[in-house]
């Protein structure tokens, strides 16, 4: 396709495509929350059908919120051509450091909510290689890569956790507050909406 502008066909089919992204990164994380465990007991306890629950929602949750910025970066150059992998690992570093710096502002002036008004957490900067990692990280888990069983020379999802779950978390909530989708079930989602409606036919 290639270019388009705001509010041509294109761009409101892309528009569907960026909600339709977020919110199965919101189902995905929800799920993984609800299936943490709370208690010692419950990590020392653990099934493999749960085990895989966790791990494949997390897997998804990072997935999908890649994508959804891949989204957005085309829909903000209005041009739905491949992002460089290099431009879609600086504008995410971009957006980290964006955060981080709102964060820090709203605290410094008293605005911030009660559970983010703790200003070292938002001191430091993105992580050098943190975009490429949030990269590499969606093709592992979206690809039948043997290097997700068996580390080599690039990261799994729990280095990827340990290492980045903080910032993969602050894009994901600044995502969602600044992207509406609460009425998303009255948006027509083109075949999303049709394969519902094919599976009861």
């Amino acid at each position: 396709m290639g270019s388009f502008r705001i509010g041509d066909e294109t761009d409101r089919a892309l528009v569907s495509v960026i909600s339709h992204e977020l919110q199965r990164c919101d189902m995905s994380f929800n799920l993984f929350s609800s299936t943490a465990p709370r208690s010692n007991e419950q990590v020392g306890n653990q099934s493999l059908t749960l085990n895989l629950v966790r791990y494949n929602s997390y897997a998804m949750f990072v997935q999908h919120l890649y994508e959804y910025f891949i989204g957005c970066i085309k829909r903000q150059r209005r041009n739905t051509k491949d992002v460089n992998s290099k431009a879609a690992e600086s504008l995410i570093t971009q957006e980290v450091e964006k955060i981080l710096k709102l964060k820090r502002t709203s605290i410094e002036e008293g605005y911030a909510d009660e559970s983010e008004n703790n200003k070292p957490h938002y001191q430091e900067n993105c992580p050098k290689y943190f975009s490429r990692d949030f990269r590499e990280m969606r093709n592992i888990v979206s690809h039948a890569d043997y290097e997700r069983i068996i580390q080599k020379k690039r990261i799994n999802l729990t280095e990827f956790y340990k290492k980045y779950h903080k910032y993969v978390f602050l894009l994901f909530h600044h995502a969602k507050d600044s992207w509406t989708f609460t009425r998303g079930d009255l948006i027509d989602l083109g075949d999303v909406t049709s394969f519902n409606k094919a599976i009861w036919n």
